[in-house]
């Protein structure tokens, strides 16, 4: 099962740990051609980091269900950054675009033809690895098709996990020369870069920042207590905070409001739900015993009891 790395969990705590006394932007968010985002960033921050996450969270667990082939091809380098140029290279020396449509907002899924080629030998059950020095060849009929398609179920799966109301609607697919730049609907837009620890090839998620900002808009305040719950595997939790829940609803296969419906006594079986994920989400006041199925790679999670906040009012 995918884990977070230490970085990632202190990542993601420092960046939901927002001070209401002061103001500043988080990590990954910075001030772009002399705009002042500082404001802006302050009170979005966790917002973004926790889309960062999702995102994150969802693509290198599309890539592992692949099965064992897929493992080398996890993704372990993540930058974001704010773009204000409304026409970008998203890839270099050519590669594949998704155009998809979300909450109405035009955003772009760009794959550069070195991963296009890895990801479109994986997906067809070729093991030859890539030699890094080789020119990859434009991609074959077979590899594109199989190619698109995983990259649909992928969106479908981010669409869940950001609790889009509607799967993102694919407008299209095009290729990207080496020498032509795709023009983004609007600026700025959030980018997502990550890149194969190897050949570098690298996949790229572009969206507006008020997409964004509107998906987790009716998210409650993100908490985190000082002392992060203790990671040690499958035991009994409280989770209190429904935006990071957010996350796992795609191997849940629920709807937020679903979720939030359960009852005392009730089990999920969550597939590929990483426990690290688990210990992060911390306010849907219900209390989860994890139970593991290493052959599956699935997790059991049964509702135990359902915690009173004494806070609540």
């Amino acid at each position: 099962m995918t884990q977070l790395s230490e970085e990632e969990l202190k990542a993601v705590v420092n960046a939901v740990q927002t001070d209401s006394t002061e103001r500043r932007p988080r990590a990954g968010i910075r001030p772009v051609r002399g705009i002042d985002l500082t404001e802006r960033a302050s009170s979005a921050a966790a917002s973004m980091e926790t889309m960062n996450l999702i995102i994150t969270g969802t693509l290198r667990e599309h890539l592992t269900s692949f099965g064992d082939d897929a493992k080398g091809f996890e993704l372990v380098e993540m930058t974001g950054a704010e773009v204000q140029d409304s026409r970008v290279s998203l890839v270099s020396g050519g590669g594949v675009a998704f155009v998809f449509n979300a909450h109405g907002e035009t955003s772009i899924l760009s794959i550069d033809l070195v991963m296009a080629r890895q990801l479109g030998r994986v997906l067809l059950g070729d093991r030859t690895p890539l030699n890094e020095s080789e020119v990859p060849p434009p991609l074959a009929r077979s590899e594109s098709r199989v190619l698109e398609r995983a990259i649909k179920v992928f969106l479908v799966k981010l669409a869940t996990a950001l609790h889009v109301p509607s799967p993102f609607e694919v407008l299209k697919t095009e290729a990207i020369g080496p020498r032509l730049r795709l023009s983004l609907p609007a600026a700025p837009m959030w980018c997502i870069r990550f890149v194969h620890p190897e050949t570098r090839g690298n996949i790229c998620i572009a969206f507006p920042y008020e997409l964004a900002r509107r998906t987790l808009s009716e998210a409650k305040p993100i908490s985190v207590p000082k002392d992060l719950p203790s990671r040690k595997r499958y035991q009994s939790m409280v989770l209190d905070t429904d935006v990071d829940v957010i996350a796992v609803l795609g191997r849940a296969n629920i709807s937020l409001e679903e979720w939030l419906q359960l009852k005392a006594g009730e089990v999920l079986l969550l597939d590929r739900l990483s426990t690290a994920t688990l210990d992060l989400l911390v306010n849907d006041n219900k209390k989860y015993e994890c139970e593991p199925q290493v052959d599956t790679g699935k997790v059991t999670v049964k509702i135990t009891q359902i915690v009173v906040d004494p806070n609540a009012g």
